[in-house]
């Protein structure tokens, strides 16, 4: 029985510190909006929900916003092989915070509790039903002269890695792509499988690899600020696609 119980205990830690790990990147970080808004103090509600999340956002976990409708103007360049369109695009759940035009604490299922209605707002409603807090004074997606739905001075989202010619989930040779100045892709499993460039993940979109936010960015890991998936320094996060 004292084993049973140490081992119940030794359990009971490990979880614990498991549990606090999961979210250690997210908790006092910039994604953690309670200190924009403090009528919660659940850090995941800004942008997930257990309940009557977003359903038609398959890549973003029960996201828990609606999903911007703005027409975004994106960087183009007579360098790039490819054409970047945010159509159907996973990046538009990052954008419903960053471009610096919709509200961060509008959620569309606002925390509740065992003693308050369930509130759902299909279209978003501010958390605390208090003023919205956007980013266009703090720390938005650069606009172009003031215009908000403007990423034409942003890195593409949403473009075929590489000009395209990369599958999704097949291996593909740097070469195969259309612009042979890319490192090679590493994938497994077809079009339900998983694209790389060494540590950084594609996304799926009509069988093809793309660039999108979270193939650069992490936005539960800040250890690389600005929650980068790989370091700055000596511009390896560049680099890692980029053969320069």
């Amino acid at each position: 029985m004292i084993n049973q119980i140490r081992l119940l205990t030794a359990l009971s830690l490990g979880l614990f510190v498991l549990g606090g790990s999961a979210v250690a990147g997210v908790v006092g970080s910039a994604h953690d909006l309670t200190t924009i808004n403090a009528n919660t103090n659940q850090v995941c509600v800004f942008c997930h929900t257990p309940h009557g999340s977003d359903s038609t956002v398959t890549a973003a976990p029960l996201w828990n916003k609606a999903l911007p409708t703005d027409t975004y103007t994106e960087y183009s360049s007579s360098t790039m092989d490819g054409t970047a369109s945010l159509t159907n695009s996973v990046s538009l759940a990052c954008l419903s915070c960053h471009d610096g035009a919709n509200a961060v604490d509008t959620v569309i299922n606002a925390p509740t509790s065992v003693t308050k209605t369930y509130n759902y707002t299909a279209g978003g409603a501010v958390i605390g039903g208090v003023a919205g807090t956007n980013m266009a004074t703090t720390n938005p997606v650069p606009a172009v002269a003031g215009d908000a739905a403007s990423l034409q001075n942003d890195h593409p989202v949403s473009t075929p890695y590489g000009g395209g010619g990369a599958a999704f989930g097949a291996n593909v040779a740097a070469g195969a792509t259309t612009d042979p100045a890319f490192t090679a892709v590493v994938g497994s499993g077809g079009a339900t499988g998983t694209s790389k460039v060494g540590v950084l993940p594609l996304y799926n979109k009509g069988d093809v690899a793309f660039v999108e936010c979270a193939s650069c960015h992490d936005p539960h890991d800040n250890t690389n600020v600005p929650f980068l998936r790989v370091s700055s320094a000596s511009s390896a996060i560049c680099t890692t696609c980029h053969v320069k």
